[in-house]
């Protein structure tokens, strides 16, 4: 499915989409829970303009719906929320093994001081900045978040991580919308792949996630740098792809076997910057970043109109 993010940004908040707390079928990105950062407030959504498994472009190039045609809506006489927010059974446990995470504490004595740091290993990984060269416009992915989700739990619900060395939590009553934990990300993807290079492990990712087939030669690194350095310290290597409609395969949306569900969504280069700092669509600081970097590198460059 790709979505079209509204132009009229500054006024989308809380019109469209649904804001009920129910839930009603199954969706989970990751295999494991998490914790870590997000916003209790309901973010925007842009509406679906085409549907189906692999919906092919749109001959009108990057559309800007208005959200007013979207109503919102309480609880009440409403089918609960699809998709990637029909998420039910919440349940949190203590993670005991990981594919994923390993935590560890260091003990050392720096400059005289003995001290220890907790921190994690994880994967190392890919973002890529797609721009849509056929509607200039760029293609970043929106998926649900259970580490941002269960961070805004806490905020609202602090009882739930307390008493940590239990072996069960509470259950999660009258849990938030899942939309709270809905992010706008750009296309990535972890480095475990020991057989493929950053670039290749890049391709596949956004053939997965947004549906273009590109080559190494089509992607620019832009530079590489740590993230979550007090925590995990990985690296993520970030590239640059130009795309256009006739390099586009399939719908994306990630790979269903593995518990993927991601939706891809356009963003007007027009409305690029005002949706980076628009705080009511929460994103990961790769998206805002990229944009930055595209406007001061790529832009001046392009054909002026």
């Amino acid at each position: 499915m790709i979505l079209k993010v509204s132009s009229n940004l500054g006024d989308s908040v809380n019109k469209g989409g649904v804001l009920c707390p129910g839930f009603g079928g199954e969706t989970q990105h990751s295999v494991i829970p998490a914790a870590a950062e997000g916003r209790a407030r309901r973010a925007p959504q842009p509406r679906p303009v085409s549907s189906g498994a692999a919906p092919g472009p749109s001959a009108g190039g990057c559309a800007r719906l208005s959200p007013s045609s979207s109503s919102s809506c309480s609880c009440r006489g409403r089918r609960p929320p699809a998709g990637m927010e029909a998420i039910e059974e919440l349940a949190v446990q203590p993670c005991t093994s990981s594919l994923y995470l390993r935590p560890f504490r260091l003990s050392y004595r720096q400059n005289g001081t003995k001290k220890f740091w907790d921190f994690m290993r994880t994967h190392d990984s890919v973002s890529i900045l797609i721009f849509n060269t056929s509607r200039q416009c760029f293609v970043v992915v929106k998926q649900f978040r259970p580490a941002v989700y269960m961070c805004e739990v806490e905020r609202h619900h602090p009882q739930v991580f307390q008493n940590q060395d239990k072996e069960s939590f509470p259950s999660l009553e009258n849990p938030l919308p899942a939309v709270v934990g809905v992010t706008y990300e750009l296309c990535a993807g972890i480095v475990d792949k020991p057989g493929l290079s950053l670039e290749e492990i890049a391709c596949e990712e956004v053939l997965e996630e947004c549906g273009y087939r590109v080559s190494t030669a089509d992607l620019r690194r832009i530079t590489s740098y740590r993230s979550g350095v007090g925590v995990t310290g990985s690296r993520q290597t970030l590239f640059y792809a130009e795309v256009n409609d006739q390099m586009r395969s399939s719908g994306g949306g990630g790979q269903p076997e593995e518990g993927e569900l991601i939706e891809v969504v356009e963003i007007p280069l027009g409305e690029s910057m005002k949706f980076a700092y628009d705080e009511t669509f929460p994103k990961t600081m790769g998206v805002i970043f990229s944009f930055m970097w595209f406007h001061n590198n790529i832009a001046p460059k392009l054909p002026k109109k």
